[in-house]
């Protein structure tokens, strides 16, 4: 009997321990070299539960994206109106040349809108937490499921535009400002030239019934079009054109 009993609770540490280690595994919020660009007017630094990520590498269930949030500190000196931030939970394959939901990548986008405490400027030196929403991280978990993926353990952070109240901006590293005649934006050139034109003439939508309808409908639709379109350049014109609602 005293046999039995050992071998008993020998048998059901031995599955605990399985159990546990198919839920905590190492998760990881990655910058790849080309998804780092040049002179970011803020920086990020990423927590799980509250704390921060230690070289933004954690132990953690399946449920961790829901638990992930991203502190924004403002290091322009400006302020800022809007911000925009990318978590890719899965890359396009590059080289393929048919479009389909297996190549396309899967996209969250982050703004203001999500911060906490809701904030529409964030001053210079000031920081703010945003937060990914549950809706947001169960529609994209259940979608990469479809594709294949039953558990995410790596998403990458992209830090892709800011806009300022002085009508500047940045994006993708490059300085940007508002033509006070076409009220488009356009890329600020270092060399001699006339500004260039760029899209998307702007990335964000102010209203909360828009973020909400962006959120459930709209982004999901155009994260799987930028998956087929952003290392496609016939489709990145069209790819930027659909990326949010001209708020202005």
């Amino acid at each position: 009997m005293k046999l039995l009993r050992k071998v008993s609770i020998l048998a059901l540490t031995f599955f605990a321990s399985l159990n546990g280690g198919a839920q905590d595994r190492t998760r990881q919020v990655d910058q790849p070299a080309r998804f780092l660009h040049p002179n970011p007017p803020v920086t990020v630094v990423v927590d799980l539960d509250g704390k921060e990520m230690l070289d933004r590498v954690a132990k953690a269930g399946p449920d961790w994206l829901k638990r992930v949030s991203f502190q924004v500190t403002n290091i322009s000196g400006k302020n800022i109106s809007a911000i925009r931030l990318d978590l890719i939970l899965k890359e396009p394959i590059y080289e393929t040349r048919e479009a389909s939901p297996e190549s396309a990548g899967i996209v969250i986008n982050l703004d203001l809108r999500l911060s906490e405490p809701r904030i529409d400027v964030l001053p210079p030196g000031g920081a703010t937490t945003i937060r990914p929403t549950s809706q947001q991280i169960d529609y994209w978990t259940k979608y990469a499921r479809e594709q294949g993926i039953a558990d995410i353990e790596r998403a990458i952070l992209e830090i892709r535009q800011v806009e300022f109240t002085d009508d500047t901006g940045w994006y993708l590293g490059h300085r940007t400002r508002k033509d006070p005649q076409s009220g488009k934006s356009v890329f600020i050139q270092e060399n001699a030239g006339p500004d260039r034109v760029f899209k998307p003439v702007s990335s964000f939508v102010e209203d909360r019934v828009s973020a909400f309808f962006w959120i459930l409908i709209l982004q999901p639709a155009r994260s799987l079009f930028l998956g087929y379109a952003r290392y496609r350049p016939g489709w990145v014109c069209l790819a930027h054109l659909s990326t949010f609602i001209h708020a202005n």
